[in-house]
C-alpha cells in the first residue's frame, strides 16, 4: 500500500496491456524491489482475453504502451546509449509496415505521439522523484 500511495496505481492512459510493466518500472525507479515468485497465483477477473481473437488489437496496444512506458520511465542517458538498438527496432517495424501491411504499428505510434505531452508531464514527476541512478536502472532493464 505504501508503494502504491507513493508511485500511484496503474496508469489509466495505458488502457490495456503493459500497465503492470509500467507500474513495476515506476516502483523500481522509486527504490522498490520487484521479485519473481513462481508459486504466486493471480486470478484475472473478466472476460476472455481479446488478444486471443484479435492479434491486431494486441499488437496496437502492446506497441503503443511500450512506447508510452519508455517515454515516461527511461532515463534520457539510457535512450541515448541504446539509440542504435532503438533505431534498428524502428527499422524492423518499418519493414513490417511495408511488407506485411501491419498498419496497427503506425496507428500505435500516432496515438503514442498524441499522448506525448501528457507522458512528458508524468515523466517530469517520475524522474524528479526517482531514487535510483541511471546506471542502476540500466542494470535492471538490460538483465
Amino acid at each position: 500500500k505504501e508503494m502504491l500511495d507513493r508511485i500511484g496505481l496503474f496508469d489509466g492512459d495505458f488502457y490495456l496491456y503493459n500497465e503492470e510493466f509500467d507500474l513495476s518500472l515506476r516502483a523500481q525507479l522509486f527504490g522498490w524491489k520487484c521479485v519473481y515468485v513462481p508459486e504466486a497465483v493471480v486470478y484475472h477477473l473478466g472476460g476472455e482475453t481479446r488478444a486471443r481473437f484479435d492479434q491486431k488489437f494486441l499488437t496496437f496496444y502492446m506497441e503503443r504502451n511500450r512506447l508510452l512506458s519508455i517515454i515516461k520511465n527511461y532515463p534520457f542517458n539510457m535512450l541515448f546509449y541504446y539509440s542504435p538498438y532503438l533505431f534498428k527496432y524502428e527499422l524492423d517495424i518499418l519493414r513490417r509496415l511495408i511488407f506485411r501491411s501491419e498498419k496497427e504499428l503506425l496507428s500505435a505510434r500516432l496515438e503514442a505521439a498524441g499522448l506525448l505531452l501528457k507522458m512528458l508531464k508524468k515523466r517530469r514527476r517520475i524522474q524528479a522523484q526517482r531514487e535510483i541512478s541511471d546506471r542502476e536502472f540500466m542494470q535492471l532493464v538490460v538483465k
